[in-house]
């Protein structure tokens, strides 16, 4: 997998290639649900990765 995958998905995902801020997340989680999901991977990760490192990007497909 690329970096230019990842920063990709990321921006497609939050808007910046290198992932929301910590005043983001404190919007809408409290600091133990910043450090809880931080430790966990994604959901549904193999169902958006193939062997070449990625299936389109594209801003709304679930990044």
């Amino acid at each position: 997998m690329s970096a230019d995958y990842i920063y990709a998905a990321t921006a497609a995902k939050y808007g910046d290639p290198l992932g929301p801020t910590y005043d983001m997340l404190r919007r809408t989680k409290n600091c133990r649900e910043i450090i809880e999901s931080a430790s966990r991977p994604n959901e549904n990760l193999d169902k958006r990765l193939t062997f070449d490192g990625g299936r389109g990007i594209r801003s709304g497909q679930g990044f």
